[in-house]
């Protein structure tokens, strides 16, 4: 994605705290060129992000090689039950909820 320079604050040093706060859930990682601003966004996958000292026996429990910055993807289907690890995914059990009514 890029985002013309005079959106960021002046001081680069406030990009980060500023970029976190817009995206909320996800790292933006800012890189400057040509004098745009090119973000990669991820999923954070740094521990100290989450909450739940005991995640990554959760995440071996859940298996199929779900790791901090992959759990937002990670979902099940068990008939008509959506079980995910990220919120995200209520939207879609809803959605297909609806197509069917």
């Amino acid at each position: 994605m890029r985002v013309a320079r005079e959106r960021l604050p002046q001081d680069r040093a406030e990009w980060h705290g500023f970029l976190r706060d817009y995206f909320c859930d996800k790292d933006a990682i800012a890189s400057e060129f040509n004098g745009d601003i090119h973000l990669s966004l991820q999923w954070p996958s740094d521990p100290d992000r989450h909450v739940d000292p005991r995640l990554g026996a959760g995440l071996k429990w859940w298996g199929e090689g779900v790791t901090l910055g992959s759990m937002w993807s990670a979902r099940r289907r068990d008939d008509r039950v959506l079980t995910s690890l990220y919120d995200t995914w209520t939207l879609l059990s809803w959605s297909e909820w609806l197509r069917q009514r």
